[in-house]
């Protein structure tokens, strides 16, 4: 059986035999020399059909019928197998579906997009699911707890936060309704509140993320996809372009080299500090290791070799967790210093082959290890900015965190060496114009120094 409507490009036809005789309503879509075969979740019995149209028969039509045949009207049971029971909400269905097919198609053509039959299909049949976005938002935090990407769960915490503010019905709102207008309104309250771009850009950023993962899981609206046109150039479309906020500059946050040489030099009585102050120079002489990744080095990983001059060497390799790269460090005399301070005992002693007194438990669930280490680093700042205090470091400097040990090591080195191809190199830049934000700080203060005082 395969009868089908005349509709140019699509049409509906009984498809596939069922024991009861009836046949599965199909949409057959003929493009670009492809045809595709959609089966729907409708049956009919060839007698309830009408090939013409393509829809099922209604009551003028069977009465037709019943005068062509010329059958006695009477006869109730023919008249009513002639009838399907949910005729005229399945022809609506079938209505509906051909305005869709004739509006996708108006849409691909008028933006001149090559098409295919898939391509209908998947617009056609896009599986919407009445999820919510607050539903979808929380569910996606939770998956990433449960991985254990604690900072990342946090970033999208926060942009729940900030929308349940600004939307007192988010609780209801569909990922449809989040559109151009939806996401300027949130940027426009967002600047009334007096916060900067900066910290908008990291919600609009992580509510971007999170409507491309929902639009690749199928329940997200690429209509009314709001930040690009990657969903399509639907004609009279707005986007919100996030690269086009005002970006802040911030100036990268070192220790100067004398209040550095100061902190390498000051004794402290407490094991903690001890600790902390060898953990840190740790990662400023190894070029700015972030603590996550040291904390993870192995006895296992230190090698042994020779340099070109031919002396006897030591070295580790690390994987860069910021972008999974394998990093050479060589153990030079600086590092192996702080390596021996703390070997000592009294410091507290690794889980089995450890480096580091870090990691103290040799039993931590994976999945565990990053919430372990994200605690582990918080207790490590809190112990940086005590540090400091004791050390009575100005302001600026006087809220220290791991990070200045990777900005520090970039300034004192450029500052003895001029070069920043050097300085590249070491903190393994892919390009020196990364190297180059790093030394924007050093080169502004330079220009004040040297431009102070010109007319005296």
């Amino acid at each position: 059986m395969a009868k089908q409507s005349t509709t140019k490009g699509f049409s509906f036809k009984l498809y596939q035999k069922r024991i009861d005789g009836s046949y599965v309503v199909s949409l057959v879509i003929r493009f670009n020399k492809q045809r595709t075969i959609i089966s729907l979740p409708f049956y009919a019995k060839p007698e309830q059909w009408d090939e013409k149209r393509g829809r099922y028969i209604n009551d003028e039509q069977a009465k037709d019928y019943i005068k062509e045949k010329k059958l006695s009207t009477v006869d109730r049971k023919t008249y009513l197998n002639l009838l399907h029971p949910e005729r005229e909400i399945n022809n609506i269905y079938l209505d509906n579906k051909i305005v869709e097919i004739r509006n996708i198609v108006t849409d691909f053509e008028k933006r001149r997009v090559p098409f295919t039959n898939e391509m209908i299909k998947e617009k056609l049949f896009l599986n919407v699911k009445s999820k919510t976005v607050e539903e979808y938002l929380i569910n996606h935090i939770s998956e990433l707890k449960t991985r254990g990407e604690t900072n990342t769960s946090q970033t999208f915490e926060d942009l729940h936060s900030s929308i349940k503010r600004f939307d007192s019905k988010f609780n209801k709102i569909l990922f449809a309704d989040i559109n151009y207008k939806y996401v300027t309104k949130f940027y426009d309250e967002q600047r009334k509140l007096g916060r900067k771009d900066n910290g908008i850009r990291v919600n609009l950023s992580a509510l971007r993320s999170l409507l491309n993962r929902a639009i690749k899981d199928g329940v997200g609206s690429p209509e009314t996809y709001p930040f690009s046109f990657q969903y399509g150039t639907y004609t009279g479309k707005e986007i919100f372009k996030i690269t086009a906020l005002t970006k802040e500059k911030t100036r990268k946050r070192f220790i100067p080299e004398d209040f550095l040489r100061k902190f390498y030099e000051y004794e402290f009585s407490s094991i903690s500090h001890i600790r902390t102050k060898a953990l840190f120079f740790f990662s400023f002489f190894c070029g700015g290791i972030n603590y996550i990744d040291m904390a993870q080095i192995k006895h296992s990983d230190i090698k042994h070799g020779f340099s070109r001059d031919g002396k006897s060497i030591k070295y580790f390799t690390y994987k860069r967790s910021k972008t999974g790269e394998f990093i050479e460090i060589q153990i030079n005399n600086d590092i192996q210093r702080q390596i021996d301070i703390l070997s000592d005992i009294t410091l507290g002693k690794p889980a089995k082959d450890y480096l580091l007194p870090i990691i103290f438990s040799p039993d931590i669930n994976p999945n565990l290890l990053k919430q372990y280490l994200s605690d582990k680093r918080r207790k490590y700042n809190k112990y940086l900015k005590a540090m400091a205090k004791i050390m009575e470091f100005p302001i600026g400097i006087d809220d220290m965190t791991s990070y200045f040990a990777r900005h520090s090591f970039a300034m004192t080195l450029y500052s003895k060496t001029k070069s920043i191809d050097l300085v590249s190199a070491s903190l393994h830049h892919d390009s020196v114009e990364t190297t180059k934000i790093y030394l924007q700080s050093f080169g502004k203060d330079e220009i004040a120094k040297v431009s102070c005082g010109l007319l005296d």
